[in-house]
């Protein structure tokens, strides 16, 4: 390892260990989600039983997100015996684990140990200041990045494998955050669709059944409780009364969160935000590097694409919504 991969090694380092202070201290910030999460695992425990329910979504009453989160913390909870500096020690971990395999990641794209390390590092910034109080929409931003690589692969050489990674990556996706996932999960269906008939490979539609089966618990619970959820979708739907906001609220609202708060690149420097990114569009679509271009119009779709649907959608916005695109924003800056 030459001098400049070793100093960019130590900063990552010195972080990833300050990052941990707050257990020094026995600070885990225990607010109400957390809370929420430590007594269904708890239950879970005791009771020796599986649930099909995740947590409750926010924004449409009578929807929850799925339960994959609760078996991601379940060993962990068991083993330190619910202790909430354990599992603060575990959601640590995770973090670091996490900011591991963005850096084999973007060291496989890009071929550069030093790009990778600086990248991580920036990931880092933004990570490393959430792990005190993990919950279920941190699921989707620890394996957004690796979905939009393996999406982007699939578009490029669309093949069986690829295609069954990519909608196993989303369905669980959908498991911890449906917010950010659902609408992705729309946009996805289109390119597919298009690759599919494009390509007259039809086999690849059997790929979705990995899609299918991550949302097993979905259709379980559904079909158990009467429909219930989907039936909460398409009374949201059609009952206008729920919406709180007029069309020109709502987009004035949903275009300053896009422009200023989706990437957060630049965590509290907002208004830096958009012209770091702008430059960098400029750079990824005026490249005569094909993949650049082309991943860079990827990204546009699925940025773009994302806040267009939303403006169906006239509740709060929230930032653990579209938190997934942090990483994603940062890979592709990689890459360019």
């Amino acid at each position: 390892m030459n001098k400049r991969n070793l100093i960019f090694s130590l900063i990552f380092l010195f972080l990833a260990v300050l990052s941990s202070s707050h257990l020094w201290h026995k600070d885990v910030w225990f607010h109400t989600d957390v809370a929420r999460d430590f007594l269904v695992i708890r239950d879970m425990e005791e009771t020796r039983k599986p649930t099909l329910l995740g947590p409750r979504s926010g924004s449409i009453q009578g929807i929850f997100h799925g339960p994959l989160w609760f078996y991601v913390n379940l060993p962990a909870f068991v083993l330190v015996q619910g202790d909430p500096v354990g599992m603060g020690l575990y959601w640590w971990c995770l973090g670091i684990f996490f900011l591991g395999g963005f850096f084999l990641l973007t060291k496989n794209v890009t071929g550069n140990v030093a790009t990778s390390i600086l990248t991580t590092i920036l990931l880092s910034g933004f990570i490393l200041t959430k792990i005190t109080n993990l919950f279920n929409p941190y699921g989707a931003v620890f394996l957004s990045p690796f979905f939009f690589w393996t999406l982007f692969k699939f578009t490029q050489k669309p093949t069986f494998q690829s295609a069954s990674l990519m909608w196993c990556l989303l369905g669980c996706m959908i498991q911890f955050q449906m917010a950010f996932a659902g609408p992705i999960l729309l946009l996805v269906i289109p390119l597919f669709t298009w690759k599919v008939v494009a390509t007259r490979k039809v086999t690849l539609v059997f790929s979705s059944c990995f899609l299918i089966l991550t949302l097993s618990t979905f259709l379980l619970f559904d079909i158990r409780h009467d429909f219930l959820q989907t039936r909460s979708v398409f009374a949201y739907l059609t009952d206008h009364s729920q919406r709180s906001a007029t069309f020109s609220q709502v987009f004035l609202h949903h275009s300053k969160s896009m422009l200023f708060d989706g990437w957060r690149i630049t965590l509290e420097w907002k208004m830096l935000t958009p012209i770091i990114v702008l430059l960098w569009l400029w750079r990824g679509l005026s490249t005569t590097d094909q993949k650049s271009r082309q991943l860079t119009l990827l990204f546009l779709y699925l940025y773009t694409g994302y806040w267009l649907l939303t403006l169906g959608f006239s509740g709060e916005i929230w930032e653990y919504y579209y938190l997934p695109f942090v990483p994603i924003t940062i890979l592709w800056m990689t890459y360019i």
